[in-house]
Parts: structure tokens; sequence; C-alpha cells
């Protein structure tokens, strides 16, 4: 049936694909996947062709792929052994198989261990961090890390002393090789001989020494001089964050909330796993992890670096809740279009009076909205609707520092607190550069040259006339374009009316 045919096209596809190691190892997870849902599906009937399919999963995956893609099939073949098969011994000799190649790496024991863990298997767990310990070479600190917690959890009081003192030693091994490797860098050549006391020697034999060339003027020991004291005054060291939420960032976009759970259940009661989403739903790599604690969540944080689907992990303590500001304005984006004024309302006046809405773009709805409250722990009640589902949309709310105006449906910033502050200094008035450029040019207006003129215009001045028994100049008028076109064709005219005259006679 189907298995025989699942069967046939793997054989295809791993003859295909046996030079690329990356495309066959998805193949490979694909078929044992797919034995593995059928057994779920079939129970005892299909149990011993899941058990033969996942062993030899496992052995192309030892002939064919490099290390790293054989510790991921080892892994999963592991856990279904453990965990569903319910075959101890089968997942750890599996597992045990692929460590022999990957001893000094520290994410294939924190995966041996998760699994251990996961199966009850106390004393193997146990056993595997003693080894883990002295095997791990790239980060060792983790192992530790993770054997204290799981200790605390797991162990009595003599077993988690023996964890927390192998994390000592070696956070004390550590600290003298850098110790060493510091005081080797600032080592000093020492001198070879011993420096001479000269207050206990007489001048004269002080005089001998140095004509003799044995001795040189002592230096003068600028230290004895004055030297200003600096007062500092060190600020005590600052206390990890209070805070209950944990921030994961570096997620591969497939993991989930059950990985997430997984991960965090030993540290810890969780009260919410938050995944922000994009518009398309895609997972945008990080995630807000909720503790009934504050010892869960410090926790947590020490489980930074630790790696899932072959991404280290950051794990931090989140400062959303501490930055978050005493604005009493909610902004709400990717909002579906159909929540208008009146749904806003409905949806959030479960908070706290609302008193100002402003949707989208002067009205128009674009997936963003702005809900005023009339007090500031309203906006606090209302960021639990971050993430949640609106009209087959998921919603997210932030603070904001901004106000709705109600006169323009604008938005402006929500003064803080008000500071006084000193006015201005009042520059005294320049006179504007292309004022003086224009005085400039006027002046050298009035000294430009007439430029060409006709020698008509330039002859003399008539004489003065005598008006009423008065002498006085009677001022010339300034010529046009007009009267010089007029003069030129007086002109022509003159020389036309005398062409021809004389010529013919004797």
């Amino acid at each position: 049936g189907e298995v025989g045919e699942a069967d046939q096209v793997f054989d295809r596809c791993r003859t295909m694909l046996a030079t690329q190691p990356a495309a066959l190892l998805q193949v490979i997870l694909a078929w044992s996947g797919f034995h593995f849902r059928t057994w779920q599906r079939l129970g005892a009937q299909h149990r011993a062709g899941v058990e033969t399919a996942l062993r030899e999963a496992l052995r192309y995956a030892q002939e064919l792929l490099d290390l790293e893609g054989m510790m991921n099939v080892v892994e999963f073949v592991a856990v279904v052994f453990g965990r569903h098969l319910e075959e101890t011994a089968g997942a750890i000799q599996i597992w045990e198989s692929g460590l022999k190649l990957t001893s000094k790496d520290a994410s294939g024991w924190l995966g041996y261990t998760a699994l251990l863990s996961s199966i009850d298997a106390e004393e193997e767990c146990r056993s595997a961090f003693r080894r883990a310990a002295h095997s791990v070479r790239d980060r060792p600190a983790a192992i530790d890390q993770a054997w204290v917690l799981w200790e605390r959890e797991n162990g009595s009081l003599s077993q988690l002393a023996e964890a927390c003192d192998q994390q000592r030693a070696r956070a004390a091994r550590q600290a003298e090789e850098e110790a060493s490797q510091a005081g080797a860098c600032k080592r000093k050549r020492e001198p070879n001989e011993a420096p001479i006391d000269f207050a206990a020697l007489d001048p004269e034999q002080v005089k001998a020494m140095r004509q003799a060339g044995n001795v040189k003027r002592p230096k003068i020991d600028k230290s004895e001089k004055k030297i200003k004291t600096v007062v500092v005054e060190q600020s005590e060291p600052k206390k990890p964050p209070s805070s209950k939420t944990v921030f994961v960032t570096n997620l591969d976009f497939t993991v989930a909330e059950p990985q997430l759970t997984e991960l965090f259940a030993t540290c810890g009661d969780i009260d919410e796993i938050r995944l922000p989403r994009g518009q398309r739903g895609q997972s945008k790599g990080i995630a807000f992890v909720d503790f009934a604690s504050e010892e869960g969540a410090q926790k947590a944080v020490g489980l930074d670096g630790t790696e899932i689907a072959k991404r280290r992990l950051k794990i931090r303590h989140s400062k959303k809740a501490a930055e978050a500001g005493t604005g009493s304005t909610l902004f709400v984006y990717n909002a579906p279009l159909s929540l208008l004024e009146d749904g806003a309302r409905q949806v959030f006046s479960k908070f706290g009076d609302i008193t100002k809405v402003l949707i989208g773009n002067r009205g128009r709805p674009n997936g963003k909205l702005y809900i005023e409250f009339g007090e500031s722990s309203a906006v606090d009640a209302a960021l639990s609707m971050d993430n949640a589902t609106v009209d087959g949309k998921q919603v997210a709310v932030r603070r904001s520092n901004k106000s709705i105006n109600s006169d323009d449906g604008t938005l402006t910033e929500q003064q803080q607190e008000a500071v006084s502050q000193p006015p201005p200094k009042q520059e005294p008035e320049k006179k504007p550069a292309r004022a003086a450029k224009r005085a400039f040019g006027q002046q050298m207006e009035l000294s430009k040259p007439t430029g060409m003129v006709p020698r008509s215009l330039k002859a003399a001045k008539p004489a003065a006339v005598q008006t009423d028994g008065a002498a006085g100049d009677k001022p010339e008028s300034k010529k046009t374009q007009a009267d010089f076109r007029k003069l030129l064709e007086r002109k022509k005219e003159g020389k036309g009316k005398g062409k021809g005259k004389g010529k013919g006679k004797g």
C-alpha cells in the first residue's frame, strides 16, 4: 500500500541525492516522520515497521550525511524511541553512538540530558552530566549551569552541592588561567643588581663611586610631590531586574510554543508564552515568556546560549514593562480595516473610560488606531490585548506618548514634566548682505559711461533762453529709442532726395 510506495520513493530520492547532503537530510527526516505518523495511526500493527525504518534512517545518516546532519537524525530517532516507543535502552544506545563523534560539543550533551530527563532516567542523566563536565570544550559553562538547574529540581542536597562544586571549580580554574595570561603580558624584566642605598653611604664614598663611573647620579623621586586627590564615589552594583518576563531572541521561524514550553519547563511555572507574528502569520523570531515568579525568570536567563533548531538563543530579562512609560494613550496596529470607532470602544472599553479615538489617517482606516483613556492604569490593563485576535487578525498594542487633538484629529506629544528653560539669546540684528550689494550696485550704475551716442546728440547745447527777463538753462530732455529711430529715418530720407542731381549735364 502507501507504505511500500513511500519506501520506493525514498529509495529513488536517496539514489539521486547521494551527493547533496542537505537535501538528503530532509528526505531522511520526511521518510522517518512518515513511518512515525503511520505507527501513530495504526498502532501495534506497524510497530515493527517503524522500528526498522528508524534504524535504516540512522544507518543512512551515518553513511551519507555529515556530522551535523547525522546528529539531527540521531536526535529524532532517539526521541521517538525514548518518548513514544518507550524503549529507554534503545534511545540511550542510539544517542551514545552519536556522542562518540561529538563528545566535545555541548549541544549534543544538552540534548541528551534533556531526553533522559523527559523519560525519568535520573541516574543516567546525572552520569551524563558528569561525563559532559569533563569532555565538553566549546561551552563548558553551559553544561555546569544546566547541571545545577537540573539538580535543583530533581536531586538531593548532596547532589546539588556536587554540581555547584564543579561549577565553582571550573570558574576558579578559568580565573586563574586568565590571571596568569595577564601577568605574562605585563611582566617586566627584573634588574640584575640591587639598588644602592645612598643614605647609608658617606658623601666621600658616593663621590668616589661617581668619579669611577660605577654609579650615576640618583634620580629624584617625583612621586613624593603633592598629587591632587580625586575622590570617586563608586555606585553600588546594579541588581538584576526584578521582572517575571524574559525576552528570547534569535529564534528560528519554525519554533512554536510547545518547544519553548519544553525548554523552560525546568525553570518554574509558566503563565504565558507570546510569539509575535507578522501580518502573514509568520513568526518574527522573538518571544516573551511570563513566569509565575522572579526565580523562574532568573533561572530562564541562565539558559542563555541554548541551541534550538541549530540557532543559539539569547535570553534576557524583559525591560518592556519597566520602560513602558506612563502615557494614557494606547497605540493599536495591524488592526482589521473593519474596526472603526464604535468597534474599538466596544473592544477596549472594558479596561477603562475612553475619551478619544483616532482611526487611521484622519479617519481613514489603515490598520492603526490611537485610543486615549481617562487614566494611565487603563493602558496597563489594555496591554494584555497584545497578540489578541480581532476580526480574524492578530493585533499588536503598545503604549504611546502621544495625545489626540480633538479639534483637528492630529497627534501631539504628551508633556511629561514642565521644565523651565532660559529664553534664547537674542543676537544683534545684522544688515543683510543682499541690501549692501544692492546699494553698491546702485552706486556703480550712476558711474557707468553713457555708451555710444550719435554725433548730432553730442553737439553743443543751445544758448540759454531769456524768459520773463530772467536768464536760465532749459534742462535737456532724456533721449529715448524712439528719438534715435526718428533721427535715423530723417538721415535716410535726406540722402535719398539728393540722389541723381547733376547727372547727365555737360
